[in-house]
């Protein structure tokens, strides 16, 4: 325990100083003996994670996750990630009701699109938490007309006006996609309840289908898809549909009641027992 602690100080000096270094602070944390893969070793991750959790996820996270994955292989890096988060990231009375490796799609505007990609999955019963890669992507030249799952851009903007704006950024370009990066990282770097990895909460999830291998619904105006990489894929996928569903009759209060948020001032169509936007509570459950 000494040993952490020691360890613990050293990244805590480097994290204050006014340009911590990314290299030295994963040095300090690899440097744990004499096993990476141990109990002390998630609890001085969470630790880290917990002191300041927006440098953690924009500076340490995808080097953490990659030297992680050489020195264990995949299998190991998602047990280990699967600690972190329930020791460190759920909230009071939270469970994972589903799990799986794979990859979540989020399209936020007509041609653009968030993924997460090849990690471990989490669904509760408010938020899927993902771990992976974070991209964004346009396609400019996209004419095809719009359908019954396309998103609203106007319903979007008032979405990453409000999130996106949140989170503190140096110089980084303005663009809807960066936007909406912006708007998934909010909610993994909140300092009371930060989370390891991606976070895309779960208010109203509709018109839910199952694919071979996907799960597709629409959330609060974007179209979510979530795929699995297990060879039990379509089983899987069954699954989760039926946990989405059951989440969907959860998650609703009244229905055909249209409600403001007295935080971030927003109408609902529905009453929901948290604001989707900015996260307080409406009503108990």
């Amino acid at each position: 325990m000494n040993e952490v602690n020691n360890l613990f100080t050293s990244i805590l000096e480097e994290y204050n100083k006014k340009r911590p270094s990314q290299k030295k602070i994963l040095s300090y944390l690899f440097s744990f003996q004499p096993d990476y893969y141990s109990s002390e070793f998630v609890d001085l991750v969470g630790r880290i994670l917990h002191f300041k959790p927006s440098f953690f996820m924009e500076s340490l996270y995808t080097p953490f996750r990659e030297k992680l994955g050489k020195i264990y292989g995949d299998e190991k890096r998602r047990e280990i990630e699967r600690q972190i988060i329930e020791k460190f990231c759920l909230h009071k009375g939270e469970q994972i009701l589903f799990e799986c490796e794979g990859i979540i799609k989020k399209k936020v505007l007509k041609g653009y699109k968030l993924e997460v990609s090849s990690g471990n999955i989490f669904v509760t019963k408010k938020r899927i938490i993902t771990e992976g890669t974070l991209k964004a992507s346009s396609s400019k030249h996209d004419t095809s007309k719009r359908n019954s799952r396309e998103p609203s851009s106007i319903f979007l903007s008032a979405q990453l006006a409000i999130e996106a704006t949140k989170v503190p950024s140096p110089s980084a370009p303005k663009t809807p996609y960066f936007d909406a990066k912006k708007a998934v990282l909010y909610y993994s770097i909140q300092e009371d309840s930060p989370c390891y990895g991606y976070v895309f909460p779960i208010t109203f999830p509709r018109n839910i289908e199952t694919k071979k291998k996907s799960v597709l619904y629409d959330e609060e105006g974007c179209i979510m898809e979530i795929s699995s990489l297990s060879f039990r894929a379509g089983e899987n996928m069954g699954e989760l549909m039926d946990i989405l569903e059951e989440i969907q009759k959860g998650l609703i209060n009244e229905q055909n009641l249209q409600e403001d948020c007295p935080k971030c001032s927003l109408s609902r169509k529905i009453k929901l027992s948290r604001c989707s936007w900015c996260g307080k509570i409406l009503h108990e459950e």
